[in-house]
């Protein structure tokens, strides 16, 4: 992946940026189709056609400024192969490339599952919140990290109020028994 050239010119450029969405979630053990490779940055800079190097421009489908009050600030998006580069906000967002570690196969900085975990739930579309319930059960049941779920709860207060929203409804789902369980 750090082969691509928007990965390149994202690390040439100096832009501190992270894996998110379901190829992250691979990364951590949980893994589903996607057709897209997403990654987040807080530097708006990405959203110019300047930004870019010749070998990206042509892959540009769309740079996108999202309104002010969108939780997001835009997203870059690019075709062969599908990479999306979204300009987040924030504490979450910030904390999540912070705290990003460098994947060895893929060799670009990859969230945690903590905060892959709380960017779903400020998400918090029904995709989003089942992904973190899977992201729980593969991270219990491997035993990387056992404790996820009370690491993530304990987060929640930080949370925007749809995030804190989003949690709400994972509690309740998560207690919903599945089908060939008792319950």
């Amino acid at each position: 992946m750090k082969d691509f050239a928007v990965v390149r010119a994202l690390a040439d450029q100096g832009v501190k940026h992270c894996l998110i969405g379901a190829h992250a979630f691979s990364v951590w053990g949980y893994t589903r189709n996607t057709v897209d490779i997403d990654f987040i940055t807080l530097e708006d800079r990405v959203l110019a056609k300047r930004f870019w190097p010749d070998e990206c421009v042509p892959k540009i489908v769309a740079l996108r400024r999202g309104d002010e009050d969108d939780p997001l600030v835009g997203v870059a998006r690019f075709k062969d192969p599908a990479i999306d580069v979204i300009v987040g906000r924030g504490r979450l967002v910030r904390e999540a490339i912070a705290t990003a570690t460098i994947d060895d196969v893929t060799g670009v900085p990859v969230a945690t599952p903590l905060y892959l975990s709380l960017l779903k739930l400020d998400a918090g579309g029904p995709k989003d919140l089942a992904d973190v319930y899977e992201l729980f059960t593969v991270m219990r049941l491997t035993g990387s990290d056992p404790d996820l779920q009370q690491r993530v709860a304990d987060h929640v207060p930080q949370l925007s109020e749809w995030g804190k929203r989003a949690w709400e409804r994972f509690e309740t789902l998560a207690q919903v028994p599945r089908r060939g369980q008792d319950g």
